[in-house]
């Protein structure tokens, strides 16, 4: 699940959690953005939205985060890392 979690919040919660029921999955990970490639900048640093996704989510088992993109410094979209961690799926991610 990406996105710039300005702040993070109930909703972003819940629809991670009702995907992973419908789904089946075992785990969901967390991907906050750093400098978005599409938009302007998030008023919050990254490292603050990063640790802010990690408080919100620490209690869930169900849950990781992913850091690559929050740290990563340029402009970066959320499928990148999505298929570094599937290699076989990486052709389909320009």
């Amino acid at each position: 699940m990406g996105g710039t979690f300005d702040p993070v919040h109930l909703a972003h919660l819940r629809l991670a959690e009702e995907a992973a029921g419908e789904l089946g999955l075992e785990r969901v990970r967390w991907i906050p953005s750093g400098t978005p490639g599409h938009r302007a900048a998030p008023g919050t640093p990254a490292h603050h939205r990063l640790e802010m996704v990690k408080l919100a989510v620490r209690d869930n088992p169900r849950f990781a985060v992913d850091d690559a993109e929050a740290l990563g410094g340029a402009a970066r979209a959320t499928l990148r890392p999505c298929a570094r961690r599937r290699p076989a799926a990486s052709s389909r991610f320009p």
